[in-house]
């Protein structure tokens, strides 16, 4: 397997003169998003546990290098529960982006408003009230490590 992205633009415009290809650049476009930002050595094995997930328990898992066949759109057919899979795969990638980034938005929340009762403590003698406010932060921003995958 190769380490580098292909451009696929031949091969989309063969797509569109062979209807029964528009299900494989579908595929392959929706895998595409489903293994940002990786190498495609990685995002084969990563898409296709993403998609084995979905797949029904009859057609077994999709192995790495059937998930390059139709991510390279290699004149390959693309079964209807493989692209109804695929598709539950890039779906579920979205919606832990949208979550993710609403997570990230509540958090600059918080933080915002911590640093404003910190500030309002600050000339008082409140040093249990920074205490509190400073483990609050440090959580904060311990769930924000932990999205970036960054841990402790």
């Amino acid at each position: 397997m190769s380490d580098k992205f292909t451009d696929f633009s031949a091969k989309s415009a063969d797509a569109r003169r062979n209807p029964r290809m528009i299900a494989t650049v579908e595929a392959s476009r929706l895998m595409s998003e489903i293994a940002r930002p990786m190498t495609v050595k990685a995002a084969m094995y990563e898409i296709a546990q993403a998609v084995s997930k979905h797949l029904p328990k009859e057609m077994g898992v999709m192995t790495p290098s059937r998930a390059e066949d139709i991510f390279r759109q290699d004149r390959v057919r693309v079964r209807a529960e493989e692209l109804d899979a695929i598709r539950a795969a890039a779906e579920a990638r979205r919606a832990k982006e949208h979550n993710d980034a609403a997570i990230r938005a509540e958090m600059a929340v918080a933080l915002a408003r911590l640093e404003s009762v910190e500030a309002a403590f600050a000339g008082d003698d409140a040093e249990l009230a920074r205490a509190e406010i400073h483990a609050a932060r440090e959580q904060v921003l311990l769930v924000g490590r932990l999205l970036e995958g960054g841990g402790q």
